[in-house]
């Protein structure tokens, strides 16, 4: 639409839309022009603005019932014609009317109007064969032998005709594709309409090993009809997040149509396949041979990669309705299972969790077949493409291009599709153990979590990393890989190398996954305070495996357990204890199965005696008493002159109090004396930063805000219990206490016994004493006989689900341009975006859902979790 002229017609032709009622279906003068005048989706976006499309929907909805219709009888009419494409039959008119259907869909789906939507895009209709909506329709709509014929719904005929534009030759595959079936096509017409629709896999990989050799105008044609095919999904957008399970936000009837068993095998597997092998084969490396002209960041083979990714995303979504009768009936069997469960038994509800995942797929066929994919080839194929997409900012490329280095639009999709793929195909999992995979994706995704972290628009990306890593700990055989020492530390990246305090690291992959997840907590600023739980379970899954854990490692992991179990934090929020829980677990998990491989661990706990009989002694009264205390203590301190703070402000704590983290290794001044209490944790933990001018730049760069129940600011040390909300009272702390006891008194059993020796020949020597020692208490042997323990998966919960998939979409909303965003200026309900601070024009997550708190951690708000023992 390079001439003014027909960009103004175009223009009045919209504007006709509202100010003029009924217009008549035969009018084709008029609707014609929705297909033939723009030129670009630019074109389509920018002169059919959201104003017009609103006052049209709600003055005029009979004008935009007849244009959907029409364009859906020429795109028909376009996909079954022989001579497609021809000038008369361009591929510029199918290509408008997929970009009219994207603008125009999403202000559909935002009136919520339920009833208007199941009548009109849902409901089989029944008309004559000579009814001017169908006779310019192909042979396939007129089923009826009589006077009628039942069409399709229009919902599914769209899925039907969208699907088909992404396997039409000359259209979104080479032209040579088009002539497979022509022999055949005389001897029944009903075939006719499949001779240019050739279900081919788009690319080599899994399940196609040939190419089709595709033409850039192929690709370019594919993101057009994927943009069509994502708005299609993407009701979900509308739908408030307290009614996402309730009120169609399972992506409605739109998904349920694609995924169900009705719709064609052979369909399926080349969708899925063609969007997989896609995205895998996807190389962000090679926008390092563009020639200087190329608009890199505009880059075609990129925008299908990243469409490709999120609409298998969606289609891998476990909201079909089979899947959601599944999960509430499991909902209300785990929580009778956990009223019922021994505490002395195996709580490990990864099997569970793998049964609700592999459950999910027979209601929905994407699922199915990607948990049925079992070569090993196709596992290396699909991990060789996670790693190279996720690994390339890691490799630091040298070039002369100034945009070949900046960052894909597709990190958070691929982590996504990884997740998506460990829970969904055990086989794919079981291949990363037995290969070193699972060790290269543990570094990216701490590398990721690492430059991501302060990031409040990539929490969404964040939290994905950090469920990988949590679901592949559920995999004992990952424990276990983790005790290899890791050699390539110097090569990467600043973020996550071993501290320059440590440059002789030679720990194992374990040492330095323990030491990534201290740095995520402790220099995230609360950030991430939702992630606690799922950071600290992952210890807890794998500490049964460690051995030889390094001295660096097992100080930060005490100092970790030193600031949750302190008062200040502990007493904070109802579920905080249960991070203390898990880390009980973790160190009671180590001492009984690998006490002789784990003197360094053992000998920090020992250290830190002080710290678990603080706990096991934990008085409520006093602990509040004391916060009133130092809370007083802080508002005095800032209340002082300037001049008569500055000798202490290094180590004052802020306004907003955050709990210092340091581990015991700093404050210990010899190795191979006998511990002094000061080196055994007995100072207190608020303020041995500030009592040791040796241990102050330390301490004071590890800082870690307290953990909450809101995501809006950073918690403070209540002054009263009403200061979070939150009102500890003793049952509540009680109930938290016999959670944890079988554990705290298994690890002070353990110290009493260690602590003698220690002081008897020196920390030195009685590491090679333990390696020898039988540290099993004996009063608690019984119930550490059957040595199991529980591993706790990501669960599949409401939050974790409306979680997961408001932060998909809000990914998804935020980057795509929006210039060119179906939903740009609508009214989003799934979550809140506001400006940036820095930019207006850019968004940022205000919240992952739209209900008043955010999504609950990975352990359930209604009751804690069980321990296992």
């Amino acid at each position: 639409m390079g001439a003014t002229d027909s960009k103004l017609a175009f223009r009045k032709s919209v504007f006709r839309l509202f100010e003029e009622k009924n217009i008549a279906w035969d009018a084709d003068d008029f609707w014609s022009l929705f297909w033939t005048l723009p030129e670009s989706v630019n074109d389509v976006f920018s002169l059919v603005g959201a104003s017009d499309i609103r006052r049209a929907r709600d003055t005029t909805r009979e004008n935009i019932e007849t244009l959907v219709d029409k364009i859906l009888q020429q795109m028909d009419k376009l996909i079954h014609e022989p001579s497609f494409p021809s000038p008369h039959y361009s591929t510029l008119h199918l290509l408008n009317c997929c970009r009219v259907l994207t603008r125009i869909i999403p202000f559909l789906y935002e009136q919520n109007d339920d009833e208007w939507e199941r009548t009109f895009f849902w409901t089989r209709r029944s008309v004559t064969k000579n009814s001017s909506a169908t006779t310019a329709n192909n042979d396939h709509q007129q089923q009826a032998n009589g006077e009628d014929a039942t069409l399709p719904s229009r919902g599914e005929l769209l899925l039907s005709l969208t699907l088909r534009s992404l396997f039409l030759a000359g259209f979104t595959l080479p032209p040579t594709l088009k002539s497979d079936d022509n022999n055949n096509s005389n001897t029944n017409t009903n075939n006719q309409p499949q001779q240019h629709v050739n279900y081919v896999i788009w690319e080599t990989g899994i399940g196609c090993s040939t190419p089709i050799g595709s033409l850039r105008d192929n690709e370019s044609h594919r993101v057009e009809v994927l943009r069509l095919l994502l708005v299609l999904l993407s009701q979900s957008m509308y739908v408030p997040a307290t009614q996402y399970l309730r009120k169609g936000g399972l992506g409605g009837r739109w998904l349920h149509s694609l995924v169900s068993g009705t719709r064609e095998k052979r369909i399926i597997l080349a969708l899925l396949c063609s969007l997989i092998n896609t995205a895998s084969n996807y190389n962000p490396s090679a926008w390092g041979r563009a020639a200087p002209s190329v608009v890199v960041f505009n880059d075609t083979r990129e925008q299908l990669v990243v469409l490709c990714l999120r609409v298998l995303l969606l289609l891998l979504d476990t909201h079909s309705p089979a899947s959601m009768l599944h999960l509430l009936e499991q909902q209300q069997q785990q929580q009778q299972q956990e009223k019922d469960l021994d505490h002395n038994g195996d709580n490990d509800d990864y099997a569970t969790v793998e049964k609700e995942w592999i459950s999910a797929a027979e209601g929905n066929k994407f699922m199915y077949f990607l948990s049925k994919i079992h070569r090993a080839q196709d596992f290396q194929f699909l991990i060789d493409g996670f790693y190279r997409t996720l690994s390339h900012p890691m490799q630091g490329l040298v070039t002369y291009l100034p945009a070949s280095s900046k960052r894909s639009k597709c990190y958070f999709e691929m982590t996504m599709l990884c997740w998506k793929l460990t829970q969904i195909n055990p086989r794919f999992r079981a291949y990363l153990m037995e290969t070193e995979r699972a060790l290269d994706l543990t570094l990216v995704l701490i590398y990721h979590a690492m430059e991501n972290k302060l990031d409040p628009s990539q929490l969404g990306f964040v939290r994905m990393c950090v469920f990988v890593l949590q679901t592949l700990s559920t995999d004992r055989r990952f424990g276990t890989k983790l005790n290899k020492p890791f050699q390539g530390h110097a090569s990467l990246p600043s973020s996550i190398r071993p501290p320059p305090s440590d440059p002789a690291f030679a720990g194992s992959y374990a040492d330095f996954l323990i030491l990534s997840i201290f740095n995520l907590i402790a220099t995230s600023r609360g950030h991430l305070s939702i992630l606690y739980p799922s950071l600290i379970i992952t210890l807890t899954n794998i500490s049964p495996y460690l051995k030889y854990i390094s001295a660096p490692a097992a100080g930060k992991w005490i100092a970790l357990f030193g600031s949750f179990s302190a008062p200040g934090f502990l007493l904070a929020d109802q579920n905080n204890p249960a991070l203390v829980q898990y880390l009980l677990e973790a160190f009671q998990n180590v001492i009984r199965y690998q006490s002789s491989e784990n003197g360094a661990l053992i000998c920090s706990i020992v250290r830190n005696h002080i710290k678990f009989e603080r706990l096991s002694e934990l008085d409520l009264d006093q602990a509040l008493s004391d916060m009133t205390r130092k809370r007083q203590q802080q508002q005095q301190q800032q209340q002082r002159p300037l001049n008569l703070r500055s000798a202490s402000s290094a180590s004052s704590s802020p306004t907003v109090a955050t709990f210092t983290i340091h581990d015991d290794d700093d404050i210990t001044t010899s190795d191979d004396a006998t511990v002094s209490e000061k080196a055994l944790g007995k100072r207190p933990e608020e303020s041995a930063a500030a009592s040791s001018s040796s241990s102050t730049s330390v301490a004071a760069a590890r800082r870690m805000p307290q953990r909450q129940a809101s995501s809006s600011s950073t918690l403070s040390l209540p002054s009263s219990p009403a200061a979070t909300g939150f009102n500890p009272d003793n049952e509540w702390l009680e109930s938290w206490r016999l959670q944890w006891t079988h554990a705290l008194d298994y690890i002070l059993a353990v110290t009493d016994r260690v602590l003698p020796v220690i002081q008897k020949v020196g920390e030195r020597q009685a590491l090679d004493t333990i390696r020898t020692m039988d540290l099993q208490p004996p009063s608690l042997a019984s119930a550490s006989a059957n040595g199991n323990h529980g591993l706790r998966a990501v669960p599949w919960s409401e939050p974790i689900i409306v979680g997961v998939s408001s932060a998909l979409w809000a990914h998804i909303y935020l980057q795509t341009p929006q210039a060119i965003s179906p939903w740009h200026a609508t009214h989003i309900r799934l979550f809140h975006i506001k400006p940036s601070a820095s930019n207006s024009t850019t968004a940022t997550v205000a919240a992952t859902t739209s209900s008043p708190t955010p999504p609950a951690p990975p352990f359930s708000n209604s009751a804690p979790p069980t321990p296992t023992h």
